[in-house]
This record gives C-alpha cells, sequence and structure tokens, in this order.
C-alpha cells in the first residue's frame, strides 16, 4: 500500500474527505484486508489520543497572549542599551575596508615569491642549426642540472662527429 492511500484512509477516518471520495473509500476498506488493517489501528490510536489527552486552557485570550508578547519585545528593543560611536570608529572601519585586503593581498604576494622557484638561467633555450640537413633535439634537466643535444641528419642516423658541422655554438 502507497503512501499516499494511506493518508487518504487516515483523512476518511478524520472526516475530511468529500462525501464521493469517502464512500469509495469505505468501499475499497471493506474489500482491502490491508487497508481494513490499517483503518482500525489508526481508529483505535486516536481513540487512546482523545481518550487520553489532557485539556489545557490559557488563562488569557489570544489576542491578549499575543499582544503581551509584542510588549515584551517592543520594551526588550528599548532596553538594548544606544551607545555612542566612538571617535575611533572611523579608523577601524576604514582599516578593515582596505587595509585587511591589502595586507592579506601582500601576504599571497610574499607567499608566491618564496614557493617559486627563482632560476637564472632560462628554463628553454634555443639550438640552431646551420644546415637544413641537421637536426636537434634539446633537452634539459632543471633538478639534476644535465643537458643533452642531440644532433641527427634528416635521414635520421646520428651524427657521429658534431664537431665538423661549420657554424654550430657550443653550449658553456
Amino acid at each position: 500500500m502507497n503512501m499516499e492511500l494511506q493518508l487518504k484512509i487516515q483523512a476518511w477516518l478524520d472526516n475530511e474527505l468529500s462525501p464521493k471520495e469517502a464512500a469509495e473509500l469505505a468501499a475499497l476498506v471493506s474489500t482491502n484486508p490491508e487497508a481494513q488493517s490499517l483503518a482500525t489501528e489508526l481508529r483505535s490510536l486516536k481513540a487512546m489520543v482523545h481518550g487520553n489527552e489532557s485539556l489545557l486552557t490559557v488563562p488569557e485570550s489570544r489576542e491578549f497572549y499575543w499582544s503581551k508578547i509584542e510588549r515584551s519585545i517592543a520594551q526588550a528593543e528599548k532596553a538594548e542599551p544606544q551607545s555612542e560611536p566612538s571617535s575611533f570608529l572611523p579608523i577601524f572601519v576604514w582599516a578593515r575596508n582596505w587595509l585587511a585586503p591589502v595586507a592579506g593581498l601582500a601576504a599571497m604576494v610574499a607567499v608566491l615569491f618564496v614557493i617559486a622557484p627563482v632560476s637564472s638561467e632560462p628554463e628553454y633555450s634555443e639550438t640552431e642549426t646551420p644546415s637544413e640537413d641537421v637536426g636537434v633535439i634539446h633537452f634539459k634537466d632543471p633538478s639534476s642540472g644535465i643537458t643533452v643535444i642531440w644532433f641527427y641528419d634528416q635521414a635520421g642516423n646520428p651524427i657521429q662527429n658534431p664537431d665538423s658541422i661549420d657554424n654550430v655554438e657550443k653550449p658553456e
């Protein structure tokens, strides 16, 4: 049995349905054992709650009761002390609005300078080849300080003697 049907049975027991819906639900409860069991359980629960419920009354009327609450709230608002603004207050407001963000930005920049690696040598250097028949592969590992330059001809064969190539600059 789905939740919607359970809620309809509860509404039927509380006389909250139209006469047409109430008649349809009464027929369903009389034929469906699960619905009949739920209706019986809800009736007994309703009887227990109704029979054992204590009656509480408020000594004042509803309007007087809520006006009393409203008056106490208004009185509490009036009782709060009105503090005079301090002469230093505008300075603190200015400092909070301008100096705090500037200080945060300066701290972030300082952290970036500390964390960022400082290198005087360029990370990638260019290697020129004087001939169109020669290619170059350049590899540099900054962590170990190793630089490898591989010269090859266009056929893909390594050049045995790179010193024989004219106008090639050697790295220092």
